[in-house]
């Protein structure tokens, strides 16, 4: 077979070397491994490019070069306009005729192509001048950079759209989609880890609801240039998008940058530019010196825009919504038409799996590097230009071949990742054992805790799990699995020792218990397989072990694994790959070599087996026994990484909640706690503030406090559903949002889980859209509304109706105006106003009506099939308006955190189903439940950081486009702690669903549990963790007063509030332990102290201590008190002397002076309490 490879002759990007990279890197493994197999192999390109191979020695692998004049190629054109106009096949007069002569003069005489391979260049001329060869166009694949592997791309068109599926049957087809799932989450795992960009985006992510990715690429270069179009370039798409899209999307734009060339869009001008004129342009100087940046981003956003990167491709590998440009080779993956539907995906958090059309197209037309560079290339490509075909090159799963290729330690060497990560510490990563593994040429790792968790407190946990299984598998209740396990083990150590040996193997421990309870070998064989199955599926990576791990890697240490275990050898091999460690050197197991660390023998059998000194060898675990004594006995460095839960168990976060029944709790929410002891300490040498369950750390908050609530809630959500017969569930805005994303994580334990979907819900929509009369108007006028709210709010907010809609004539009439202050008082004259107005209200609601309900229709909850809505709770309003929206004939069901009595009523009076987690039908004032006493804080917990759904409205071109309410300055404290609450929340759901993965469904959370470290932050919390919710206030602007505040700010502590108990915290923090009161603004009743009555020794005299607030007795001074008092007659001027006597604890409160505010307000206010 003849095969020419064409690498375009001429000068490209103003480089003539610009193709020699490929020709090194692609081509050459091509033609050496063609050549091998026997086929006549030609390599043309230009002279620049034959010379440099000349100077670098390529040459000698290319049998035959083909040399151009990269000058007289182009005859004088710019190279990207030529280009340009071959990609749309257009030519000069003659111009094909010109180029068949240069490169037929250029080619060895007699060469006749069977095949011809062009990289990455629009040629279509070569179909004319070589009419019987197949023309193959090549360029980088589906993956090309680590730590992913190198695929190349072959198809029969430059940039062609192409989408090949599998010929495959049912039972391959998911054994294919089952691998590359698989991939998936070995990619995402390792990703997470060493991504040097992840706080960039977290950061971005803390101020926008949702982040879209758009990567630039190299300038003037066809493959862009011709797909925006002509005269257009990368900044005017830049420009378009953002004004596209909503301000709360934002958009993170990175560089293109490369050993020799830069994209420069976004010079210093640009850049001013696009940061005055749009706050959600989002771009991190950062990140340019990050490699292959965009693929550490794609994981994170939640989409991807682009012209025609190969981005896109993994923005389909990791499900994300997608749209590019045009048609291109992307274009079979586009999940969105434009950037406004793309947004909308976005916003709603979709995912999209086309795993099938990816293993189609990867394993047809993206062969790996290696399979080019390997021996059945050539009968591949045969058949290609024999069968005018592509065919699968890889016979095994593709999601298989492609772990078998990733590349991990490229990546790593290529962030610096060792260098980097010693620049930090965090919970993820431990400095102090990075400075270490430094020192050291050989570092060996302990597996169990160090490297390695469990979802269990104690090993022995595991057994309690096996247990029901063990009955079913043996046919007996009676066995009590945990204790007949470890005495077979203890039994089996025993003998091992007695016969002169240090360890035992699992296979003895199995012996030993089938000969104590008299099972049968079958049985006794299935057991032990259900235990090591289960180890394989538990076992998840510590992740401050996993980055030490890495950091080993990437500098070159020697890595050894040492441990004690009864497990074989390649079973824990196994399990090490499935957990993402390889590239370690050896592996050394103690039931492989009969001696234990715990003995220091196992020890002494690596430092021989490797003739290595121990002062050279750093070891490093979690055990102090065996990993810490008996390592350095030996003079190895040992580093002690305590294990976590252990830390996490003497902890104030753990003890505080948990210590008066730790040892009774059952085994699923011990379980549960381990999973979150494992996070929360997983970097044991982090201090943790005392007395604190976050540390005031608002994502902890999200982790330990809100994330267990979600989980159980959407767990109880899924199983209920299916048992239900639910077909699809609609998750109502604003709360739904964050019970979307956490079912959407858990639902893929479940294979029958209903479909999910976020619905555009509020009481706003709903209820105007139900106004069809006169009755139903004033039905919702008579719902409560706040104090003194304006009329013109009333209208606008609750009913539709925009200032100037209504003719004055209308409110002069009933003596109102737009900024009327309304009051209960004002109902009778209010019920005239509306009926006078009447028409007007209902016409505007006609219109909504008419939206809404199209909405609706094309949101499928009318369709066939049963459907039910997912919200907080909790009176079932919502429900019952979408099933009297249907015309009461699509009956909707509802599952709910909780349902209060109004729900009974109205939903059974419909025959509408609800099932609540925590509670079902209870009285909302009933204050003995603990989600009943902190309703608001908990609807903060699940806000979503969007403002409030209005309604639909109709786009100019037809299209429904919601409204929303707009974003005031006051809520961007509430939206950026909430997605920090969110982000630890979903962290947690994500931890819990990979660490118990299919055995999730036989979990059993328990609802009152999930609330136990909620409740009791809310009802006495730290200062520091009251902290977290500072500032937070919530619109409801529906029921007619703007803002809600949830805790204030530390200088407006006397305001409103609803969290009294939070402002408590706070006003001890700022006025001295001792004092608990608030700081109130009320008249005292008792006149002011006189002066010299103070001097004169009157110390019956009463005072106030928080400004004579009725419900603080007034108390006499004790004698620490006189003095503080007399001392600050004597230096305080007038205006603060008065404030002193008017309110003690606000002057202190408000004291700038740290030492005046604790020190001596604390001994002040506690000399009049002390009397008292």
């Amino acid at each position: 077979m003849n095969v020419l490879f064409f690498l375009e002759p001429a000068i490209e990007m103003n480089n003539p070397l610009f193709r020699f990279a490929t020709l090194r890197n692609s081509i050459v493994p091509q033609v050496k491994s063609l050549h091998a197999a026997g086929d006549n192999v030609v390599v043309l390109t230009s002279d620049c490019v034959a010379e440099k191979s000349i100077e670098d020695g390529l040459n000698r692998s290319i049998p035959a070069l083909a040399v151009i004049d990269c000058l007289n190629w182009t005859g004088g054109e710019n190279s990207l306009a030529r280009s340009l106009r071959h990609q749309r096949r257009e030519f000069r007069d003659g111009e094909v005729d010109r180029l068949t002569r240069i490169i037929r003069a250029a080619l060895p005489d007699g060469f006749e192509p069977d095949v011809v391979v062009v990289w990455e260049s629009p040629t279509p001329y070569l179909e004319s001048v070589f009419p019987n060869a197949s023309v193959l166009y090549q360029m980088p694949g589906f993956f090309s950079r680590p730590p992913f592997a190198s695929l190349v791309s072959m198809a029969t068109g430059m940039m062609v759209p192409d989408a090949p599926t599998l010929a495959s049957n049912d039972e391959s087809l998911r054994a294919e989609l089952d691998a590359m799932e698989a991939l998936r989450c070995k990619e995402s795992s390792f990703i997470a880890a060493v991504s040097p960009a992840r706080n960039l985006v977290r950061s971005a992510r803390r101020r926008f609801g949702r982040i879209l990715l758009l990567p630039l690429q190299i300038d003037g270069y066809f493959m862009i240039d011709g797909v925006l179009g002509e005269g257009k370039t990368q900044f005017d798409f830049v420009v378009s998008v953002l004004e596209s899209i909503p301000k709360d999307c934002g958009l993170l734009v990175t560089n293109y940058r490369s050993k020799d060339a830069m994209s420069s869009v976004l010079n210093d001008g640009n850049l001013r530019l696009l940061r005055s004129r749009y706050p959600n342009f989002l771009y991190f100087k950062e990140m340019d010196s990050m490699p292959w940046v965009s693929q550490f981003l794609v994981p994170e956003v939640d989409g991807v825009v682009t012209v025609s990167s190969s981005v896109g491709f993994q923005a389909a590998f990791w499900k994300k919504p997608l749209y590019s440009l045009g048609q291109s080779h992307l274009t079979p993956f586009n999940t969105a038409s434009s950037v406004a539907e793309l947004d909308a995906q976005a916003h709603t958090k979709s995912e999209f799996a086309q795993d099938e059309r990816i293993v189609g197209l990867i394993k047809q037309q993206h062969p790996t590097m290696e399979f080019l560079a390997g021996p059945n290339y050539s009968a591949w490509l045969r058949h290609v230009h024999q069968e005018k075909t592509f065919l699968p090159w890889t016979d095994i799963l593709l999601g298989e071949e492609l772990t078998a290729k990733r590349r991990e330690s490229n990546l790593l060497r290529e962030l610096k990742f060792a260098h980097n990560m010693q620049k930090e510490s965090s919970n993820l990563h431990c400095q102090e054992l990075a400075a270490q593994i430094h020192r050291y040429d050989t570092v060996s790792f302990d597996i169990f805790d160090t490297l390695l968790y469990r979802p269990f407190r104690h090993p022995a946990d595991l057994f309690d799990f096996m247990a029901d299984e063990v009955a079913r598998i043996t046919g007996s209740t009676a066995i009590s699995f945990r204790e007949e396990r470890q005495h077979a083990e203890r039994a089996a150590f025993k003998r091992a020792v007695e016969a002169g040996r240090g360890e035992i193997s699992i296979n003895e421990i199995y012996a030993e218990l089938g000969d104590h309870l008299g099972l049968t070998p079958e049985i006794s064989e299935a057991i032990k397989t259900l235990e090591m199955q289960m180890e394989l599926d538990f076992l998840y990576p510590r992740m401050s072990g996993f980055l030490a791990y890495q950091e080993a890697r990437s500098l070159g240490k020697r890595i050894l694994l040492i441990s004690d275990m009864y497990l074989p050898h390649a079973f824990l091999e196994e399990v090490l790959k499935k957990t993402g460690y390889e590239g370690y050197d050896k592996l050394y197991v103690s039931s492989t070599y009969g001696e234990k660390k715990h003995s220091g023998r196992l020890f002494d059998v690596v430092l021989k087996d490797l003739g290595i000194q121990p002062a050279t060898l750093l070891h490093v675990g979690d055990n102090v026994a065996a990993d810490v004594q008996k390592a350095k006995d030996r003079g190895i460095k040992p580093f002690h990484l305590p294990k976590a839960s252990e830390i996490f168990s003497t902890n104030d976060a753990f003890s505080i909640p948990w210590s008066r029944d730790a040892d009774r709790h059952d085994l699923s929410w011990s379980m549960l706690l381990a999973v979150i002891g494992n996070a929360y300490s997983n970097n044991p040498y982090l201090p943790h503030r005392k007395g604190t369950l976050f540390g005031g750390d608002p994502i902890k908050l999200g982790y330990y406090g809100f994330g267990p609530l979600l989980l159980g809630y959407v767990k109880f959500l899924v199983e209920s559903a299916i048992r239900d017969g639910v077909e699809r569930l609609y998750f109502l805005a604003r709360d739904g949002k964050i019970m979307k994303e956490a079912y959407d994580i858990i639902s893929k334990s479940y294979p029958s889980a209903p479909s999910s979907q976020y619905l555009l819900c509020s009481r706003r929509s709903v209820n105007v859209a139900k106004l069809k009369e006169a009755a139903d108007v004033m039905d919702l006028l008579n719902v409560d509304f706040a104090h003194r709210t304006s009329l013109g709010h009333l209208l606008t907010h609750r009913f539709g109706i925009n200032y100037g809609e209504i003719d004055e004539s209308i409110f002069e009439a009933h003596g109102l105006t737009w900024a009327t202050a309304l009051t209960k008082s004002h109902l009778p004259v209010l019920r005239k106003f509306f009926l006078d107005a009447m028409p007007i209200i209902l016409a505007a609601a006609k219109d909504e009506r008419t939206n809404y309900l199209q909405y609706l229709e094309e949101s499928g909850i009318f369709a066939a099939g049963q459907v039910a809505v997912v919200d907080i709770g909790y009176a079932g309003t919502m429900q019952e308006s979408l099933y009297k929206l249907s015309g009461e004939k699509k009956s909707v069901g509802g599952y709910y955190l909780i349902t209060f009595r109004a729900a009974q009523k109205r939903l059974t009076g419909n025959g509408l189903a609800s099932k609540g987690y925590l509670a079902d039908f209870v009285d909302r004032h009933d204050t003995y439940h603990p989600f009943c006493k902190h309703v608001p804080l908990y609807e903060t917990l699940f806000s979503s950081p969007d403002t409030s759904f209005v309604r639909m409205a109709r786009h100019w071109n037809g299209s429904l486009q919601p409204v929303y309410m707009p974003q005031g300055p006051q809520e961007q404290t509430r939206e950026r702690v909430v997605r920090h609450i969110h982000e630890g929340a979903l962290e947690l759901v994500s931890n819990a669903s990979k660490a118990f993965g299919k055995w999730f469904v036989s979990m059993d959370i328990e609802p009152n549990k999930t609330l136990r470290v909620l409740d009791r932050f809310f009802e006495n919390p730290h200062p520091r963790d009251a902290r977290i919710l500072s500032g937070v206030v919530f619109e409801d602007a529906y029921g007619g007063k703007a803002m809600k505040t949830i805790l204030p700010t530390p200088d407006k502590l006397r305001d409103e509030c609803v969290w009294v108990r939070g402002r408590e915290a706070m006003v001890r923090a700022e006025t001295g332990p001792e004092e608990k009161k608030l700081p109130a603004k009320i008249q005292s009743a008792e006149p002011p102290l006189n002066i010299s009555e103070v001097g004169q020794g009157r110390s019956d005299k009463k005072i106030s201590v928080l400004g004579g607030a009725p419900e603080v007795e007034a108390l006499r001074f004790g004698l620490s008190g006189r003095v503080v008092h007399w001392y600050l007659m004597k230096t305080l001027d007038d205006r603060k002397r008065r404030k002193l006597l008017r309110d003690p604890g606000l002057f202190f409160y408000d004291s700038k002076n740290p030492f005046t505010r604790k020190v001596i307000g604390g001994i002040y206010l506690k000399s009049i309490r002390d009397v008292g």
